[in-house]
């Protein structure tokens, strides 16, 4: 029997899973407690295993779920993985969730509770298992991010392609709006999230422009150095939470910066502004040094295996393919973080000084006016 790869793409395929719709944490507490879980070599397989890219569950659950993907060619494989429908994404999931975790869950909103109750280490194991059915290339790259109809991740060559194609559709929003100011593309990135296996480890990522990561790092240095100075906090207001006529709620959190809402607001007025241009500022740098350097943050914490991977400018992005990411990556990585370290205090230093005039000049207008 000949299965059809656009009937299991839009209609998924019946399993003799056993649902259970009764008290999900319940149930929960009893798999932990019964329930042999499988060992990291039953999840993930040995080596061998690995390089053929799907673990054990995962086979086992391609092998219920799609009987005849194996037999396809790979044009038809990705195909399936790329434009799978979510009623058979949450058939995968939930085969996974039982064999892997011992958890059973009959619909979307019981996955979603299973999910928040997870650790992370399970959830990077959970996700770790998936990769395979949803990644490209030598490291089954997965760009955590939309995509237009129809479109996905194999519609892109490289890393390029795939920034300057979001940069022109954000660039065609932009125009609609009152006040636009056409923008120049030095490269876009901005903590694109990714997922991605390094020697046989599954990483979580996020893709920036250098310009973008140190933007990000100043506002964030910026956001903390102000609170320090005009500390507050937030409050509901007498709104918040109401239906809204769209169907979703109305926000509606207050700042109460005990009295001096007036200044603080203008503080960040100031600081917004001084951000806008250093960025700029940085990202002509850049651009015009173009170095075409890629640096490789390793952040991961013991449970959390997490890279931030920083692209100094466009050009060095037209070398980035997603067939073969980590190796493009590698051939232009920039192993010495120092200047880009120093680059950051230096920036934050200047910051810290302009938001300590800032503050005086506030401050001291107020006191002149009260």
């Amino acid at each position: 029997m000949v299965v059809d790869q656009e009937d299991l793409m839009q209609q998924g395929v019946e399993t003799d899973l056993i649902y259970k719709s009764e008290n999900l944490m319940a149930g929960i507490k009893k798999a932990r407690n019964e329930k042999g879980f499988l060992t990291h070599k039953e999840v993930f397989g040995e080596r061998k295993n690995m390089e053929k890219r799907f673990s054990p569950v995962l086979e086992r659950a391609i092998n219920q779920l799609i009987p005849e993907y194996f037999s396809w060619d790979e044009q038809a494989q990705d195909k399936c993985r790329m434009f799978m429908s979510s009623d058979l994404k949450f058939k995968f999931h939930q085969f996974i969730l039982k064999e892997a975790f011992g958890i059973e869950v009959a619909d979307d909103d019981a996955f979603d509770d299973a999910w928040s109750d997870m650790s992370t280490q399970d959830t990077t194991k959970f996700n770790a298992i998936l990769l395979p059915l949803q990644g490209i290339g030598e490291d089954l790259f997965f760009l955590n991010e939309y995509f237009a109809i129809g479109k996905s991740l194999l519609d892109f060559e490289t890393l390029y392609e795939y920034d300057f194609n979001d940069f022109q559709f954000q660039e065609a929003d932009r125009k609609t709006r009152e006040n636009y100011c056409a923008r120049t593309y030095r490269g876009s990135l901005h903590s694109v999230w990714a997922r991605l296996l390094i020697d046989g480890d599954f990483y979580y990522a996020s893709l920036s422009m250098v310009s973008r990561y140190l933007a990000i790092e100043l506002e964030n240095f910026g956001d903390d150095y102000i609170e320090e100075r005009i500390p507050y906090d937030f409050y509901p207001g007498e709104n918040h939470g109401k239906a809204a006529a769209n169907g979703c709620s109305v926000y509606d959190m207050r700042i109460n910066a005990n009295g001096l809402e007036s200044q603080l607001k203008e503080l960040q007025k100031r600081t917004w502004k001084y951000l806008e241009i250093a960025e700029d500022r940085i990202e002509k740098d850049y651009d015009k040094q173009s170095e075409q350097q890629v640096l490789i943050l390793d952040q991961s914490s013991d449970k959390d295996p997490y890279l931030h991977i920083l692209f100094s400018d466009w050009k060095v992005l037209q070398k980035i393919r997603f067939q073969t990411f980590m190796r493009d990556c590698h051939a232009f990585e920039n192993k010495d973080h120092s200047a880009l370290l120093q680059q950051l205090a230096d920036e934050k230093a200047k910051l810290k000084i302009f938001l300590d005039e800032q503050y005086a000049e506030i401050m001291s207008s107020e006191t002149e006016n009260g």
